[in-house]
């Protein structure tokens, strides 16, 4: 029987009675029925009656624009596509189902989920394309709530696993960068062990509201595991990575400070540009946080690191952690031996001036994740200092360096051929675990300096013959105001004894600076430094000052004080008025001026008129004044340049031709005896100047033959046994 729809209104609706019968298999919200032929289509809606004509038939054309109208944009080319293929084809057997999302007899402006299922079928001669059209929407939302149940942690409501797999499976295959901070909360066991689940459980909430906290588009938090977290960021550089983990840092201790339960976490961070493999860097970010977590189990790391904020380098610690920590290894290791590295790119400023900044951030970068990845796998510490400077703990092991020397210059060599840009590398030998680790850093400093400028050597090793004036100057005039206030630097005693008996006449002061980075200074390291920059004067009158206190406290306690000899330098000499000084301070203290000695430098001496002048002011004020004439003994047999009451010449300081030249040291001597002054002879270190001076007789000898400098304490002992015997 031919069904043609046109022919009667009741043939028609039998018409569609039988399309529906044959096709509605289930009940359909809509139904537009197409005839191919013909192409007009006529639109159906169903009931549990049967279906209701709503419209037609109609032009296809009129349908069609309507439909397509009410699809939602980012569905409409795929459907359109799937129908326009499936009315190409137009055989009986031909059929698609696809789910969309449309406005169809849904509330104005809103969009709800529609599964469309095209059948052909061929009635009366036509060809008849059957879109039947389902509301799913209730379906949808069920099983969108199903799956976020499924792709987010009930605990939490941070994705999970599931999630992760499908963005490592889609959309962070497609990064250009990406960076990966990995947490693991500590104690977790102990505390669901030892106060309940529940005290667990807040903790692992305080972690997740942290995460939270950061989220926004392009960075996802995920519960990883039972106390791990993951923080992905996509497309970010290393500076946006870096102000991640500050941020979260900050918000991190922000939430303990406001929280009765007391957590820690260890942390890894990794990154990389060009393609990332997200599941390495998460796997790169474990290994770190592990080794993060190893050295918090052993007391060595406390608290988590505050990561260097510089744009270039993540995941080095920063100078004041690098100390705390380097200093708890150092404590807690007492059987291992270890190196402090110093090492820095050679010309740095001017990479980025040649090569561009952000190449030479690309080299800070990949030098800093060498450093860092190498510091670990050694079981050491890495450390971002500044303006490419570095600094590394190392098990003590010179093949360590070496191979460390050659990977860093294999990087450097990616980028530029020339040997000027290779890295330099200090190393000082830990042998005094004493010392302030910034101390350590800067012998190794010291000995990076003799290699800077070398293009050959790029390896040094700390000697301490070697620490140079230069490189002294340039901490210790900054230093010397708190080093004088905190009592860091002070004075020692060499007694000047008779050489015939070996008895203690007189001492000189000799300032001890113990300096927190260089360790105990003696005089002739940091007094050049000091005299360079003309900051002698800042020095000399507290010393003088300590001294007469100290002479004060001796006659107090009983003790027959001897004469005390102090140095008076040429910027003393210019910026003050040492006689008053001098006057002064006996009259405060109430010592004899016999007690207190001026021994006016050889570089004193070479100052002309007020260095006379000062000497004449401190004589008639009843004050001895030594001339020390090392660097000048041989001027001074045609007679002695300056007033003054006793001589002294220091063997170790002539001339190293004059200082083995016996004949000059007795017309030295005779001719001091001729003028009526006394000479005190130091430096004697030797059996052989002992038998020397024996022979020639000076008034004083003074050396490490007889007493070595010696702190006050030890000289108030020799003092006390002094006084025994008068």
């Amino acid at each position: 029987m031919s069904l043609n729809p046109l022919e009667s209104p009741q043939s028609e609706a039998e018409y569609y009675r039988m399309l529906f019968l044959d096709t509605a298999m289930e009940i359909y919200e809509l139904v537009i029925a197409l005839d191919l032929e013909n192409m007009t289509c006529t639109t159906l809606t169903t009931s549990e009656e049967g279906f209701v004509h709503r419209r037609g038939p109609e032009p296809w054309e009129e349908q069609h624009r309507r439909m397509l109208e009410a699809l939602h944009p980012e569905d409409r080319q795929a459907i359109e596509d799937r129908l326009q293929e499936h009315m190409a084809q137009a055989r009986t057997d031909s059929r698609f189902s696809v789910a969309f999302r449309s406005t169809l007899m849904q509330p104005a402006g809103e969009y709800g989920w529609w599964t469309l299922t095209a059948r052909m079928l061929i009635r009366g001669g036509h060809r008849i394309c059957m879109l039947l059209f389902n509301d799913v929407t209730a379906e949808m939302q069920e099983r969108q709530k199903l799956r976020a149940l499924g792709e987010r942690d009930g605990l939490t409501s941070l994705f999970n696993r599931t999630k992760l797999a499908e963005m490592l499976g889609g959309r962070y295959k497609e990064l250009e960068s990406s960076g990966v901070i990995f947490l693991d909360l500590n104690g977790l066991k102990e505390a669901n062990d030892n106060f309940g689940h529940d005290v667990g459980d807040q903790m692992i909430v305080m972690v997740a509201k942290s995460l939270q906290n950061m989220e926004r588009p392009g960075v996802t938090p995920y519960r990883y595991g039972g106390d791990e977290f993951l923080l992905i960021a996509e497309d970010l550089d290393r500076d946006e990575l870096t102000r991640l983990v500050q941020r979260w840092l900050q918000g991190w201790r922000d939430q303990l400070a406001h929280s009765e339960l007391s957590c820690s976490i260890a942390v890894g961070i990794a990154w990389e540009d060009g393609k990332p493999d997200v599941q390495a860097l998460i796997e790169r970010a474990d290994a770190d946080m592990y080794h993060n977590k190893n050295l918090m189990k052993a007391g060595i790391l406390p608290e988590l690191s505050s990561y260097d904020s510089n744009a270039a380098v993540v995941g080095l610690y920063g100078r004041q952690d690098f100390f705390k920590v380097v200093r708890l290894l150092l404590d807690g290791n007492g059987n291992r031996s270890f190196y402090m590295l110093s090492l820095s790119l050679s010309h740095f400023p001017l990479i980025n001036v040649w090569f561009g900044r952000e190449t030479g951030d690309r080299i800070l970068a990949r030098v800093g994740e060498h450093i860092r990845s190498f510091a670990r796998d050694q079981d050491g510490l890495g450390c971002f200092l500044e303006n490419g400077r570095f600094a590394m703990l190392l098990p003590a092991d010179r093949a360590l360096v070496r191979r460390l020397d050659r990977e860093l210059g294999g990087i450097l060599r990616q980028f530029s051929s020339c040997v000027g840009f290779r890295p330099t590398i200090g190393v000082y030998p830990i042998t005094d675990r004493s010392l302030k680790v910034f101390t350590m850093l800067d012998y190794a400093a010291e000995a990076q300096g003799r290699v800077e400028d070398n293009a050959f050597e790029r390896v040094a090793f700390h000697d301490p013959k070697k620490l140079s004036v230069a490189t002294l100057q340039q901490t210790l005039l900054g230093d010397m105001k708190a080093g004088l206030e905190s009592g860091e630097l002070d004075f020692w005693l060499q007694p000047i004894c008779s050489p015939a008996d070996g008895r203690v006449l007189s001492a000189e002061v000799l300032a001890r600076w113990n300096h927190p980075s260089w360790g105990l200074l003696e005089p002739g390291r940091f007094i050049p430094a000091l005299e360079a920059g003309g900051l002698t004067a800042e020095l000399d009158p507290v010393l003088w000052r300590r001294t007469a206190a100290q002479l004060r406290r001796w006659a107090d306690e009983g003790l027959e004080p001897i004469p005390i000899a102090v140095n008076v330098s040429r910027s003393d000499i210019l910026s003050l008025d040492v006689g008053d000084c001098f006057a002064g301070l006996a009259e405060e203290f109430e010592l004899e001026h016999r007690l207190l000695r001026a021994v006016i430098s050889a570089e004193a001496m070479r100052g002309g008129r007020e260095t006379e002048q000062t000497i004449l002011a401190l004589r008639q004020a009843g004050f001895s004044v030594v001339l020390d004439i090392s660097l000048s003994p041989r001027a001074s047999l045609g007679g002695i340049p300056l007033p003054s009451d006793r001589l002294k010449v220091d063997l170790q300081a002539m001339p190293e031709w004059a200082a083995g030249d016996r004949e000059l040291l007795g017309q030295l001597l005779a001719r001091a005896s001729e003028l009526g002054k006394p000479m005190t002879v130091a430096g004697v270190e030797t059996d052989s100047q002992v038998e020397l001076l024996w022979d020639l007789k000076p008034d004083g000898v003074q050396g490490f033959r007889y007493y070595r400098p010696m702190p006050i304490g030890d000289f108030a002992q020799l003092l006390s046994m002094r006084t025994r015997t008068l």
